[in-house]
C-alpha cells in the first residue's frame, strides 16, 4: 500500500482506511455525484440524485454533510436552490466541518457569512443553525 492509497479515504470523507472500507459504497457514490453536480451548478441533477439516493445521507458523518453544504453555498447563482434541496433532504442547517483539525472547523452558517450571502445566513438560521457556535480556535458564527 502506498501513501496515495491511504490518502484516498480521506478525500471521500472517511477518517481512516478501515472506516472507508466499512462505508457503504452508495454513500461514496452519492457524495461524488452530488459534488460533481454542484460544481456544474446542475440543480435538476442534484434534485434527481437526492430523490433517488437521498436515503444514504443518513449514513453520512457531520463533516461530510457540512462539506456538501459548503459546496452548495459556493455554487454562486444556484446556491439558494442547492441549500434548499439539501435542507429538504434532511441535511441539518447546523453541521460542523471538523475533519481536518480544530483550526479548520466551521459550519455552513460561517461559510455563508464569509462569502457574504446574507440570504443564506438567514435561511440557515431559520432552519436551526446555531447562531452562537464557536470553534475551539475562535471561529465564531455570524451573529456572535
Amino acid at each position: 500500500m502506498t501513501p496515495e492509497d491511504i490518502e484516498k479515504p480521506m478525500e471521500i470523507g472517511a477518517n481512516s482506511f478501515d472506516e472507508m472500507l466499512d462505508r457503504p459504497r452508495e454513500c461514496s457514490e452519492l457524495e461524488m455525484e452530488l459534488m460533481t453536480a454542484m460544481e456544474l451548478k446542475d440543480v435538476a441533477c442534484c434534485r434527481e440524485l437526492l430523490r433517488e439516493k437521498g436515503q444514504w445521507l443518513a449514513k453520512f458523518k457531520g463533516h461530510e454533510l457540512a462539506e456538501l453544504m459548503d459546496a452548495a453555498i459556493h455554487s454562486g447563482e444556484t446556491a439558494e436552490d442547492l441549500v434548499d434541496l439539501l435542507l429538504q433532504s434532511g441535511v441539518p442547517a447546523h453541521c460542523v466541518y471538523d475533519n481536518i483539525g480544530p483550526e479548520y472547523q466551521h459550519t455552513p452558517l460561517v461559510t455563508a457569512a464569509r462569502v457574504g450571502r446574507l440570504d443564506l445566513v438567514q435561511k440557515l438560521a431559520a432552519a436551526g443553525a446555531d447562531l452562537f457556535w464557536a470553534s475551539p480556535t475562535g471561529t465564531v458564527s455570524a451573529w456572535r
